[in-house]
């Protein structure tokens, strides 16, 4: 995680300077997102998987780093390598940022974020109210999904366990998971057997 920039710069400028890059915007600092081969191959995998099954279920829209999410007033601008925002906030969708919480953010960890992304962002995700967050870790080959759930009158993230076929599974996605052995690249389903687990997932099926 490198400085872009020497100098603080404004929300306006980082919004208008940086649209389109994988950025983000912390205390007035441009922070440039690393990323490397087997990052890059998870993200094309939950793009591939997560997009259909929005396409199939239609409950919300997948968006792709390169959109920031604005949180609220001086608090840092995060860039999820994807958000996953419901039908009922896609007015949260401006031209170049998301204006407000995404329902999911999604983080594959890098090398050089695993302190920002179990870290810094889990407690400004968690603050913020952001329902779910997923993490890929391709290093640790873990997969971690937290919901937020009350805990004595304060929201806090919760770990969701595993079910008995290795599958964890989202509450604001009905029927959809995430499983560990996708961590593997021969693990991952490809091409009729991705259509197929995206068509289970939604609950739909081939005509």
């Amino acid at each position: 995680m490198l400085p872009e920039t020497t100098r603080s710069i404004t929300v306006d400028e980082f919004l208008s300077r940086y649209a389109e890059q994988h950025a983000e915007w912390v205390d007035g600092q441009v922070i440039v997102m690393a990323n490397n081969a087997r990052h890059s191959f998870i993200l094309e995998f939950l793009i591939k998987l997560f997009g259909l099954v929005l396409d199939f279920n239609r409950l919300g829209i997948l968006i792709i780093a390169g959109v920031p999410m604005r949180l609220g007033e001086g608090k840092p601008i995060r860039e999820p390598d994807l958000m996953i925002l419901l039908n009922t906030h896609r007015g949260r969708v401006k031209e170049t940022y998301i204006d407000g919480r995404a329902d999911i953010a999604v983080e594959t960890v890098s090398p050089e974020s695993v302190a920002r992304d179990y870290g810094e962002k889990f407690m400004e995700y968690e603050a913020a109210g952001i329902p779910e967050y997923w993490l890929f870790d391709p290093e640790r080959e873990q997969v971690f999904l937290y919901a937020l759930e009350e805990r004595d009158g304060t929201f806090i993230y919760i770990r969701q366990p595993e079910d008995e076929q290795g599958r964890i599974f989202s509450r604001l996605l009905p029927g959809a998971y995430l499983e560990t052995r996708w961590m593997l690249d021969h693990a991952r389903p490809q091409g009729a057997q991705l259509v197929e687990l995206a068509q289970t997932m939604s609950g739909t099926t081939a005509e």
